[in-house]
């Protein structure tokens, strides 16, 4: 296995969907789905299950995912000691709110000389959260309203 294949991996994992995974990795779906079939060949397991609404991680496949970040990470590492070849990234995950896509359009626009690699991740709440708590996002955006209150604060809890 290769560490593209990892990475495709991670990106699908990330996005739970082929299409978005492909598109944010610059790949063509059916070239991505053929990359994932051989990884689960040559592990000998699937990695994920695929419907029409997208994929999830098998039992197996969330086990496999942790330990693929840690040695993704490791390899980033590895590159900026060595290479200084890993780019400064800076990730937002929020809601679909149209004035968060403008306003980071608009970071991008004015930092995206200083060799920064930007990530948006648009989803729900209980995503955000854990994206941050994970460290995929330096920011999470949510918006708190009277409605979502008890439930925003449950999942920061």
């Amino acid at each position: 296995m290769t560490l593209q294949q990892i990475r495709y991996i991670l990106g699908v994992a990330e996005n739970a969907s082929l299409n978005k995974a492909s598109e944010k990795l610059f790949i063509s779906q059916p070239a991505l789905s053929a990359s994932i079939h051989d990884a689960e060949g040559e592990l000998g397991f699937p990695i994920f299950t695929r419907n029409t609404r997208g994929v999830k991680l098998t039992e197996k496949g969330e086990d496999f995912i942790k330990d693929a970040r840690s040695l993704y990470r490791n390899y980033e590492a590895l590159l900026e000691k060595y290479c200084g070849k890993v780019k400064k990234t800076f990730s937002v995950a929020t809601l679909y709110y149209a004035f968060a896509r403008k306003a980071f359009v608009e970071v991008v626009k004015k930092f995206s000389a200083e060799g920064y690699d930007f990530a948006f991740r648009e989803m729900k709440a209980e995503d955000i959260i854990e994206d941050v708590h994970n460290q995929k996002s330096q920011l999470g955006l949510l918006y708190m309203s009277e409605a979502n209150r008890t439930q925003i604060l449950k999942l920061l809890e």
